[in-house]
């Protein structure tokens, strides 16, 4: 028996933007679930309600990330102005499917931080981030950050 359908392999549409601190109330269930344990993991310094208020003070901006309709993850990131440049920082991260999104979403992150005049991107991550940064060139390790409570 000859088998005469054709099956095509679709690409992912990917699709990240912004949310405005007028529109939270909308997206904050989905926020809290898909930043809680990026921001839990910082519990000694942030908790969730803190980002929250930095998001509706206009402080940070969260980044919703849709494949097609479904929303899959969140990102919050803040610009951080040095005494000599001005930066694009990612502070939380947190969602499903990051091998499809993560490419794209960086190299927006990258598009927009320099439309603005930002000079470089900034983030902590936990070692599983580096194979995202391996991949874009223009991401350079420079330091391991250590901690010692007194």
């Amino acid at each position: 028996m000859t088998n005469n359908v054709v099956r095509l392999q679709q690409q992912s549409r990917v699709f990240a933007t912004p949310v405005l601190p007028s529109d939270l109330d909308v997206f904050l269930p989905d926020i809290r679930k898909l930043l809680g344990k990026a921001i839990e993991r910082h519990n000694r310094d942030v908790g969730i309600e803190d980002v929250i208020s930095d998001l509706y003070a206009g402080r940070s901006v969260v980044w919703v990330v849709y494949i097609g309709d479904t929303l899959v993850a969140a990102i919050t990131t803040s610009i951080v102005r040095h005494p000599r440049r001005k930066v694009l920082f990612i502070e939380f991260m947190g969602g499903s499917r990051m091998k499809e999104w993560m490419e794209y979403v960086l190299e927006m992150l990258a598009h927009v931080a320099k439309e603005t005049g930002l000079e470089a991107i900034h983030a902590d991550g936990r070692k599983g981030f580096e194979r995202y940064c391996a991949r874009q060139s223009a991401f350079k390790p420079k330091s391991t950050r250590y901690e010692m409570e007194l």
